[in-house]
C-alpha cells in the first residue's frame, strides 16, 4: 500500500525513464529469454513424447509377456511402472511448461515494447516476468515443504525401525 502511494506521489521529473542503455539491455535479455523459453518448450515436448513412450512400452511389455509363466504380480508391476513413469513425466512437463510460457511472453512483450515504445506491451512483459518469479517461488516453497515432510517421515520411520 505504501509503495502505491509513493509511486503516485512521485514528482513527474523523477519518473522512471528507459535510457538507450536500458533499452539495449532489455532487448538483449528478451532475446536470451526467447531462446531459453523455446528450448524449454522443446524439452517439455520431449518429456511428453517420453511419457507416451513409457506408457505404451509398459503396456506393450505387459501384453507381450502375458502368456509367459511369470507371476501375475510381476507382469502387473511391469505395466504399472511404465504408467507411473509416464504420468510422472507428464506431470513434470506440465510443471515445466508454465515457466517457459511466462518467459516466452516476457520476451515477446518486452521486445515489442522496446521496438515500438508502447507502455502496455512493456507492462505486460513485466507482468509476465513477475508471474515467472512468483511461479518459481511458489514451486520452490512447495519443494521445500515436500522435502521437509519426507525428511520428517524418514526420521519417524528410522526411530520406530527395529534395526536401530
Amino acid at each position: 500500500m505504501n509503495e502505491i502511494n509513493y509511486i503516485e506521489n512521485v514528482a513527474p521529473e523523477a519518473e522512471l525513464k528507459i535510457t538507450p542503455d536500458v533499452k539495449t539491455n532489455l532487448l538483449s535479455a528478451s532475446r536470451w529469454a526467447k531462446f531459453l523459453s523455446i528450448t524449454g518448450f522443446v524439452f517439455t515436448g520431449l518429456m511428453v513424447v517420453l511419457a507416451i513412450v513409457f506408457i505404451i512400452a509398459g503396456h506393450a511389455f505387459h501384453e507381450a509377456h502375458s502368456g509367459w509363466d511369470m507371476a501375475y504380480n510381476m507382469r502387473y508391476a511391469s505395466n504399472m511402472s511404465g504408467v507411473v513413469m509416464g504420468f510422472t513425466y507428464l506431470t513434470m512437463a506440465a510443471i515445466y511448461f508454465f515457466p517457459c510460457l511466462f518467459l516466452f511472453r516476457f520476451a515477446d512483450k518486452t521486445k515489442n515494447a522496446m521496438l515500438s515504445g508502447t507502455q502496455t506491451s512493456f507492462s505486460a512483459g513485466m507482468s509476465n516476468l513477475k508471474n515467472l518469479y512468483q511461479y518459481m517461488g511458489i514451486l520452490t516453497i512447495v519443494g521445500i515443504v515436500f522435502f521437509a515432510i519426507i525428511m520428517f517421515f524418514m526420521v519417524i520411520f528410522l526411530m520406530v525401525s527395529p534395526t536401530f
